[in-house]
């Protein structure tokens, strides 16, 4: 059951095979616990840090070793194998509730919160939980747009590139970067995307879901700036919550996000918060004092 962010093959797609460093816990030919870092270098520092397209990164642990008595033991021998580092900076999973051993290392933790809902079964009581302005809009947006499901990779950035530049931001991946992502999640079939078209051929909005068997994440999502009011965003929403269902998948995550603005779209669709945690620690106060110069705040 490890967790899709955290599959080789998802890392190799994120960070190239040979850019990220797995520590492992073994006992006879069973793994027991895994740490993956994606580790980097600036100037003569090494440093670790999260991926593009990886949501969380952190230690697992085997099922039947997840009660306290053996968490503190196996996360000190992952800890142990942690190389000299300048800075570290990783998002646990929500599955990791335990911070003390890292804490008794000196490192700091921040806790952070994505939405999700879950329990999926019925699409008609995924529907009932969210508020009546969602209901209204998908009704609304349904009875003017078609939503399309083309591998239309150059599209679907050049509406996440829109959406970034509304906000006066440049968009934080590369087009190569998508097309290495999709290329993994495509050949295990665990992508699907959306795209929201109106009666005179245009896009308005378009979205990506990706999954494995415990849970599905609304993983990004663009609109075009001057079709905004159609409410094309909350139709691929819904879309991609029913997806979700039909795949059996029980958790359906936003990926977040801390911003003011977005908590309420979240709630509005009846989901809830999850807490998980930022844990830092900075090894070299020349880096730290870099970072501070640069405007980098680790929480």
């Amino acid at each position: 059951d490890v967790p899709l962010f955290m599959q080789p093959w998802y890392l190799d797609a994120c960070c190239g095979q040979q850019g990220w460093l797995p520590l492992v816990v073994q006992r006879d030919q069973s793994v027991l616990a895994i740490w993956p870092l994606f580790v980097k270098r600036l100037g003569w520092w090494r440093y670790v840090t999260m991926p593009l397209h990886v949501k969380h990164m952190g230690p697992w642990l085997h099922p039947d070793l997840r009660q306290l008595k053996h968490t503190h033991a196996y996360y000190d021998a992952l800890l142990d194998q942690l190389p000299p580092l300048a800075f570290f900076i990783q998002d646990f999973p929500p599955q990791v509730t335990n911070h003390l051993p890292f804490y008794w290392r000196g490192f700091r933790q921040t806790t952070r919160y994505t939405y999700v809902l879950r329990a999926l079964r019925d699409a008609d009581e995924v529907l009932a939980r969210a508020n009546r302005n969602v209901r209204r809009n998908i009704r609304k947006a349904a009875g003017m747009l078609t939503v399309t499901h083309a591998h239309d990779l150059a599209t679907f950035y050049r509406l996440n590139r829109m959406s970034f530049q509304r906000q006066g931001r440049e968009i934080y991946y590369s087009f190569d970067s998508l097309q290495r992502l999709d290329a993994a999640l495509a050949a295990r079939g665990q992508v699907r995307y959306f795209f929201a078209e109106d009666g005179q051929g245009r896009i308005h909005a378009a979205s990506m879901l990706i999954w494995d068997r415990t849970r599905a994440w609304y993983h990004l999502a663009g609109e075009d700036p001057a079709l905004r009011d159609s409410g094309a965003g909350i139709l691929l929403t819904w879309h991609a919550i029913r997806h979700a269902i039909e795949l059996g998948v029980p958790v359906f995550d936003f990926e977040g996000s801390m911003l003011p603005h977005v908590a309420p779209v979240r709630m509005a669709f009846g989901a809830e918060q999850e807490p998980y945690f930022r844990v830092w620690r900075y090894r070299s106060l020349p880096f730290a004092l870099l970072h501070r110069l640069r405007g980098f705040s680790p929480w």
